[in-house]
């Protein structure tokens, strides 16, 4: 036989079978894109002692073998956690994991950049969700409209593609994307409810999983420092303003570093702090019309929010039925109602380190 007829046959038999390969993937790929409708994302390090319950509390409400999807980034734990995902996403067809070292803002954003659904919703998993989160989302889902980001970041991928995703940032990551998207006009809307219960870690706080020897826990709080600057947009002159003794003297330090470096700081608000911008046009929904208990109704007013941001914070919360409030000597104020429990409002106050004077 001819070698160049076997060869040319040969040839072609390959390029069939590559387009045949080619057209089953885009074949998977659309049957994706037309099944899902909700993407979660999110990303993790170390967090083998929550992250069971809280995918748990997602796939008891999410049907991730349907039309919800969920993307994680590991962050190459070492505790465990990586085992824990595969296990889930061996039975789980909408289950996706990407290992890769990254800060918290950078996965978050290939997380986001590797989902497919029309809208998308950010994760935590060192959180615990309410059953309430995926009825709220219902009712959400049908009042949602471009140009809006919602509780955890829900928005459709318009809306992300026009804030512009998410930094690559540590710390702070969260803040700097909700002031990005208020300077470009999009609106944010929150629940003043708790719809998750957070891991309370009474030693080494949340970041302490990052680092265990004391070397590496300094190094992760400058990190933090110099993130925080980077990311809330701090100033200066509001450094100057609300930090006090060795904080201060830290921050400093790391602002100097910042500046020398010549990092950007993402500052959006004339105040120099981005969560004043933030809280000060942030619309609050009222929790009833979707569902949430009252007992479940909280908000947390930061300690360093300027007056301006404060005041419309205040009465847009009592406008909706939160007239209670608790404040502490940091200046933190909670917001509740009468029916309020008891316990969730235990558990926030170790949160957030408060005691009540």
């Amino acid at each position: 036989m001819n070698s160049f007829y076997v060869n040319s046959q040969r040839n072609f038999q390959i390029a069939i079978s590559e387009q045949c390969a080619k057209l089953y993937f885009m074949e998977l790929l659309l049957q994706r894109l037309i099944m899902v409708e909700l993407s979660l994302y999110g990303t993790c390090y170390n967090n083998s002692n929550s992250i069971r319950s809280s995918l748990d509390s997602i796939t008891l409400q999410f049907d991730l073998n349907a039309d919800v999807e969920l993307v994680v980034v590991d962050n190459f734990s070492t505790d465990g956690t990586y085992e824990i995902l595969k296990d889930y996403a061996a039975r789980l067809k909408n289950f996706k994991i990407i290992r890769e070292r990254c800060s918290r803002g950078r996965g978050r954003q290939l997380a986001y950049e590797n989902t497919v659904g029309a809208r998308v919703l950010n994760i935590d998993f060192d959180t615990t969700y309410s059953p309430i989160l995926s009825s709220a989302l219902k009712f959400i889902g049908e009042e949602y409209r471009t140009g809006t980001i919602m509780p955890m970041g829900y928005a459709d991928r318009r809306t992300m593609e026009m804030i512009g995703g998410w930094l690559d940032l540590n710390y702070a990551e969260d803040c700097e994307l909700l002031a990005r998207a208020v300077s470009k006009g999009i609106e944010i809307f929150e629940f003043p409810a708790i719809i998750g219960e957070n891991e309370v870690i009474e030693e080494g706080g949340r970041e302490g999983r990052y680092a265990s020897s004391s070397i590496g826990r300094l190094k992760r709080y400058f990190e933090i420092l110099r993130a925080s600057i980077i990311g809330n947009g701090l100033t200066l002159s509001r450094i100057n303003r609300d930090y006090r003794g060795k904080i201060w003297a830290a921050t400093i330090l790391a602002f100097i570093v910042v500046r020398l470096s010549g990092t950007k700081i993402y500052s959006y608000s004339e105040t120099g702090w981005n969560w004043d911008l933030v809280k000060r046009e942030i619309k609050f929904l009222n929790p009833e019309k979707y569902g949430i208990p009252k007992e479940r109704w909280f908000a947390n007013v930061q300690p360093m929010l300027s007056e301006s941001s404060k005041e419309a914070m205040v009465q847009r919360l009592e406008k909706i039925g939160l007239n209670r409030k608790m404040q502490f000597s940091d200046g933190r104020i909670f917001f509740f109602t009468d029916e309020t429990s008891a316990e969730l409002l235990e558990k926030q106050m170790k949160i957030w380190k408060v005691k009540d004077n």
